[in-house]
């Protein structure tokens, strides 16, 4: 049994003593609980970031590749979407739907066949009483022909002087013809069939011709229609809407000394004709677009990145899509319960509203100048104001993730403001996105290129193909065209007589 302590015959100095025994005791208790609380902060902080990136694995392999915006599913459809919906005020841009109605079938079918009673040979009492009809639709593989080329050699018998009629060659000392490189060329961008799968494709119906020559007639068509190439970067550096999009995306090439190469694209904007233009790089530098837009005045509309900054005569209009993902992300790990109220909930909310707006603007075709001025008053303007009351005001976790996501606004408040000044300004990147998209998707067949001429070879080659798929034409017949009439030295008038939007295929 414990001695009971009579405090009475204790001295003042031995109780004085006993106290600053206890006070140290429990200020040393008190280190060691501060000491646990940061090691328990810091492990939830961990394990919040480890059930992040979990919910982010988690979506990437299982889930939908992005957020889905149910009051615009049009404005957020970004590159990891492939379905894109054509709007249907867009200038220039609309295309047939060929879908297989009655209407549509009745008006292209190319062959009839009528099916009669055998009966009616002989039975003279039959009479027609009415037909059923049905359609079938028959596939013909692609004919491959191989031509045969004389020319005729004649000498005159007085003066021996030799006559010969030399066909024009635009691949002399090949089997290559306009027609069969615009179809293998289509096969490999289009429709992401490898050169190695079309040779032997070409085998199998006993056509001979290497993988390599493939890609010869490839770099050889590249610098035949290189001029067009030059001059779509040159009339989309005039647009005269002068607002622009940029993007970029990764490519392996092996006989460059780099991990990884880039394939930048640049593209008009939605109020002026559709041009695509991709240019190849070894870097990710910020070279490549301030020498690309070194003789360019006007809007780029981009994603952030660095390397767009301080280009000269540019002014950057920042993509309100990539804002409002970082907020999404955020939600991913948040529990149902609490997500209403939350900070990210409310901007997600306010920026849903402005793209459901902007859809409005679009569906009743008001002018940009119409679109500014319901920018900067009414609605929209409430909307936006509204996020950035709620951002300045709030007070994050320092290095929090809704930290960086309510900075990433703040930091650039001015370029995600420049919508306010011009109404042909759109507040997405996506149509860059979108243009990246089957890039990347030819990229997953052809994996990588060989050499630094290999890549700016594909650039071309995928920007004249892109460009006349984004007017509504036939694309494979626009390239097969184009290597027909360009000329080697084809004049600006020519040149403009062969745009995708001006040609007459």
């Amino acid at each position: 049994m414990k001695k009971i302590v009579d405090f009475n015959e204790i001295s003042k100095e031995k109780l004085y003593e006993l106290y600053i025994k206890e006070v140290k005791k429990n200020e040393a208790l008190e280190a060691k609980y501060f000491k646990l609380e940061l090691e328990l902060a810091d492990k939830v902080k961990k394990l919040e970031e480890a059930n992040f990136q979990l919910v982010q694995r988690n979506k990437t392999l299982f889930g939908k590749k992005r957020e889905i915006n149910n009051n615009d599913s049009n404005d957020f459809n970004e590159a990891e979407n492939n379905k894109v919906k054509e709007e249907s005020n867009k200038r220039n841009r609309t295309k047939e739907k060929n879908t297989l109605t009655r209407d549509f079938l009745e008006t292209h079918y190319s062959e009839v066949i009528t099916l009669t009673p055998d009966e009616i040979k002989w039975n003279k009492d039959l009479i027609k009483i009415g037909e059923d009809v049905t359609f079938k639709v028959e596939s013909f593989p692609a004919r491959t022909k191989i031509i045969k080329v004389i020319s005729t050699k004649y000498i005159d018998s007085k003066e021996g002087k030799i006559y010969q009629k030399i066909k024009d060659d635009i691949y002399p000392h090949s089997f290559c013809t306009p027609s069969f490189a615009s179809e293998v060329i289509y096969n490999k961008f289009i429709l992401g069939i490898p050169y190695y799968r079309q040779e032997e494709y070409l085998y199998s119906d006993s056509i001979h011709i290497s993988r390599q020559n493939l890609c010869n007639y490839q770099l050889k068509t590249s610098e035949i229609v290189k001029p067009m190439y030059d001059y779509l970067i040159h009339k989309l550096k005039n647009t005269e809407i002068k607002v622009l999009h940029a993007d970029e995306t990764s490519l392996q090439v092996l006989n460059v000394d780099k991990e990884k190469c880039y394939v930048w694209l640049f593209n008009s904007s939605f109020y002026d004709k559709p041009i695509f233009i991709y240019k190849f790089s070894p870097t990710r530098s910020r070279d490549v677009p301030l020498k690309f837009l070194e003789d360019y005045s006007g809007y780029l509309i981009s994603d952030c990145y660095s390397g767009y900054n301080d280009i000269p005569n540019v002014t950057n209009s920042y993509c309100w899509v990539h804002a409002r993902r970082n907020f999404i992300e955020i939600l991913d790990s948040v529990p149902n319960e609490l997500k209403k109220d939350s900070i990210s909930q409310k901007v997600v909310t306010e920026i849903d509203e402005m793209f459901r707006l902007e859809r409005f603007y679009r569906e009743k075709n008001f002018t940009a100048e119409k679109i500014k001025e319901l920018r900067n008053e009414g609605e929209f303007k409430e909307h936006l104001d509204y996020i950035f009351e709620t951002i300045e005001k709030a007070n994050p976790e320092s290095n929090s993730r809704l930290e960086k996501a309510i900075n990433y606004i703040l930091t650039r408040k001015a370029s995600f403001l420049e919508i306010l000044k011009d109404g042909h300004l759109e507040l997405s990147n996506n149509s860059a996105e979108r243009g990246v998209k089957p890039f990347v998707m030819a990229r997953k067949n052809f994996l990588f290129s060989n050499t630094s001429n290999g890549a700016d070879s594909s650039v071309i080659i995928f920007s004249i193909l892109q460009t006349a798929i984004a007017n509504g034409i036939d694309a494979k017949l626009y390239l097969k065209t184009l290597i027909e009439k360009i000329g080697s030295n084809p004049s600006e008038k020519e040149l403009e007589n062969l745009l995708p939007w001006e040609i007459n295929l």
